[in-house]
């Protein structure tokens, strides 16, 4: 029988590019379920694996943000070993709130 691993929560409100959402877990991939994101002033946003970006960057106003529902099989995923991050094209405040799973 198939077996899930444990789905997680997560959420980081930060300015800095590169902070991480999820720490790295050793040998394992961290793959984002659902997401949501706000920012205060007009940025690029983007997830990525360490400092490698894994999602495209979404340009977003003043007050914009995007929302990815839960989605199964995961909307994308850290390479294995590394942390889950944010990537902001400026210092700009940005709030996300994931769920995620840890393989």
């Amino acid at each position: 029988m198939f077996s899930r691993t444990p789905i997680l929560r997560a959420f980081l409100t930060s300015s800095t590019t590169g902070t991480p959402i999820v720490p790295a877990q050793a040998g394992r991939i961290i793959r984002v379920l659902s997401a949501s994101t706000v920012v205060d002033l007009a940025v690029s946003v983007s997830f990525g694996s360490n400092v490698t970006a894994i999602t495209s960057a979404k340009p977003l106003a003043a007050n914009g943000g995007f929302v990815l529902p839960f989605e199964e099989r995961g909307w994308f995923e850290t390479n294995v070993g590394e942390a889950l991050t944010l990537i902001l094209s400026s210092p700009v405040t940005t709030a996300i709130d994931i769920t995620y799973e840890v393989e």
